[in-house]
């Protein structure tokens, strides 16, 4: 009965809201020769931001979630809405986690799950292509829109520094019951495209010289607003919008270890 009503819900709002283009970094900076030389000129004082979900990893944690709950047709549904002023990013995952209604319990098990399943998740390539960054002295960061628990395992697995990671808080009451998802971690405070403001933040706060943003969706293309060099990765997601504004385009991350 719930996810029928869920789902009720979530048409309503599909066909009531209409789609309205994020405001931000949505055109080229660099033609792609001129991205292929700036990535190959990345070195000591620079950074790499990897985004998480269907870039790093080839899943998406909400989604799994949702299908580890037996619910993933109505939080794939959700995952699909369209984002603007009156319904933001932040509120599609609150959403989410609202119709799932999660246990500490059951997202404790979830994130054993998810460890377990790192290997066998990760983009084919990624560890090489982390250890050539760090050969050149390039910093290592990870940018994602999941839970932040399982980005400090991904992190500790991959040995990158947690402080190196920005993700999102799930909260549990005293009961253990969800509470609320805190977002501060990858907001601009409104909920709207947060990743940016988190680029913008660590590339003056850490002293960066030059920025590369990798991720698979339009989202993350609007964070590149501050930075560099914006590269789309679509192996996993094929965001035509997102792959239509990056410098770069690829479907292999081998491309760009040996492009370093």
């Amino acid at each position: 009965m719930l996810r029928f009503f869920a789902t009720v819900f979530i048409l309503a709002i599909t066909s009531a809201v209409p789609f309205i283009e994020p405001p931000n970094r949505l055109t080229k900076k660099l033609s792609e020769l001129e991205a292929r030389q700036a990535w190959k000129d990345l070195g000591a004082g620079d950074a790499v931001c990897i985004d998480i979900d269907e870039t790093l990893r080839k899943d998406n944690v909400f989604q799994e979630l949702g299908r580890w709950m037996g619910m993933f047709e109505v939080v794939n549904s959700i995952t699909l809405l369209p984002h603007n002023a009156t319904f933001t990013h932040a509120d599609a995952m609150r959403m989410r986690l609202e119709i799932m209604n999660v246990t500490r319990e059951q997202y404790e098990q979830f994130l054993e799950l998810q460890l377990n399943t790192t290997q066998a998740n990760l983009a084919p390539g990624a560890i090489d292509l982390i250890a050539a960054l760090r050969k050149k002295g390039v910093d290592v960061y990870l940018v994602g829109g999941g839970f932040r628990e399982n980005t400090n395992n991904l992190a500790d697995y991959l040995g990158i520094p947690r402080d190196h990671t920005f993700s999102h808080d799930l909260i549990f009451d005293e009961h253990g019951h969800y509470k609320e998802l805190d977002v501060s971690g990858v907001s601009d405070g409104q909920g709207h495209h947060g990743k940016s403001n988190v680029l913008r933040v660590m590339k003056a706060a850490r002293g960066i010289r030059k920025l590369a943003m990798i991720g698979d969706a339009t989202i993350d293309m609007v964070a590149c607003l501050p930075a560099d060099l914006c590269i789309w990765y679509g192996r996993f997601n094929k965001d035509l919008l997102a792959q239509a504004v990056a410098d770069w385009n690829l479907l292999d991350m081998e491309e760009l270890t040996n492009a370093l």
